[in-house]
């Protein structure tokens, strides 16, 4: 009977510890499109997925995808009921509840132009130049962009005018 009582502690001590080592990483993002990154809900196919599922696997956890509109999305991370918001945009309010690292993939900004302007590097390159910056409303965080490249035009008040390429 020990070696049974022995056997039994043995299983539930290796039970208890795989349990309390398992985790699960929530990741939380609205219900549209970001594609390649994600597709719409109720699909979370896309580069979000495929990266950290793989992260949370070489960590030994699970990831869990939370889809809802972005301000559940906001409130869920404030309250610590999401780990984490991928592509989330740097702000001062935000840095007070949300930790901010990296993540290398570079889509914030896209440029167009004529092929005969001078190539443009960075967004000081637009400063003092007639360029037009068009920026989505409410997509970016104006903080980092360098001050006298923008000039403030509504989209309503913009003259229609056709390209000549």
């Amino acid at each position: 009977m020990s070696r049974t009582r022995l056997m039994l502690a043995a299983l539930a001590l290796i039970l208890f510890s795989v349990n309390s080592n398992a985790c699960e990483l929530i990741m939380g993002y609205r219900t549209s499109e970001r594609l390649p990154y994600i597709h719409a809900e109720p699909d979370n196919q896309g580069l979000y997925l495929a990266l950290y599922q793989l992260a949370s696997e070489r960590i030994g956890c699970s990831l869990k995808v939370y889809r809802a509109p972005k301000k559940r999305i906001l409130r869920a991370l404030r309250l610590g009921k999401v780990d984490f918001y991928p592509g989330f945009g740097f702000t001062q309010k935000r840095n007070h509840y949300a930790y901010f690292i990296a993540n290398v993939l570079f889509e914030r900004y896209t440029g167009i132009s004529h092929a005969g302007i001078e190539e443009i590097n960075s967004l000081n390159d637009l400063v003092g130049t007639p360029y037009v910056l068009l920026i989505s409303p409410g997509g970016y965080d104006l903080d980092g962009i360098p001050k006298g490249s923008l000039h403030a035009v509504h989209p309503r008040w913009m003259p229609l005018r056709p390209l000549s390429c």
